[in-house]
């Protein structure tokens, strides 16, 4: 069945955290795409979710028809069509941003967000307190 994502947490394993990465505007944009019911079909969330577990719970998933490294640190958990990009810091991989694919290679707008993502997580992460 699916349950829609009310949580920053995606999925926690044995070995790795999946979170939603929150963006500057307090969004999260990869929960919310999963969310949409109108873009996001039952059989593609339940693909995204099986993913995000095998990647918490033993750490890695071979198979690049459904886990890929993309570009400069950015990973998708890949459906039938859609990709949530993602991230790994130490032991937790945020997940970015989400789309459909279109074409039979990554969407480079989508890579370039998903990078932005990451590059302003990292800045505001290391940035020390303003006051």
């Amino acid at each position: 069945m699916r349950r829609m994502f009310d949580d920053e947490i995606f999925t926690r394993g044995k070995l790795r955290v999946l979170k939603f990465l929150r963006n500057a505007n307090g969004k999260f944009l990869a929960r919310e795409f999963l969310n949409d019911e109108k873009q996001v079909t039952t059989d593609e969330w339940a693909r995204i979710v099986r993913i995000g577990e095998l990647l918490s719970e033993i750490g890695h998933v071979h198979n690049k028809e459904h886990f890929n490294h993309e570009t400069d640190g950015i990973y998708a958990l890949k459906g039938f069509q859609v990709r949530i990009y993602a991230f790994r810091e130490s032991d937790t991989w945020y997940l970015t941003n989400g789309c459909i694919k279109k074409k039979n290679r990554a969407d480079p707008e989508q890579l370039k967000r998903a990078a932005r993502l990451r590059d302003e997580y990292l800045k505001n992460r290391r940035s020390p307190p303003h006051g």
